[in-house]
């Protein structure tokens, strides 16, 4: 009489257990949620592309931005508020 070995898997058990086709079944299930995370992320990949376009259009995207530096008053123009009262209760 032959004997028959079962064939191993990496995690040691043989490709008809039933614990080897629920690994496989939630390997599926998972795959399926990637994927479905993966369209989602592109979808809004795609909208936040298009926003940051149009802003681009109009004139208030991000890039060219300068910030303007605060001018340095004169001593002329900063007595002038200080007598004007601006700078009371700092």
């Amino acid at each position: 009489m032959e004997e028959t070995n079962p064939t191993p898997t990496s995690l040691g058990t043989s490709y008809n257990d039933d614990s080897s086709i629920g690994l496989v079944d939630s390997a599926v299930s998972a795959a399926k949620n990637l994927k479905t995370e993966n369209d989602r992320f592109e979808e809004l990949l795609n909208r936040q592309e298009m926003l940051m376009a149009k802003q681009q259009l109009a004139g208030r995207g991000e890039a060219g931005k300068i910030k303007e530096e605060p001018k340095e008053k004169t001593p002329r123009e900063y007595a002038e508020e200080v007598m004007a009262g601006k700078y009371n209760g700092e």
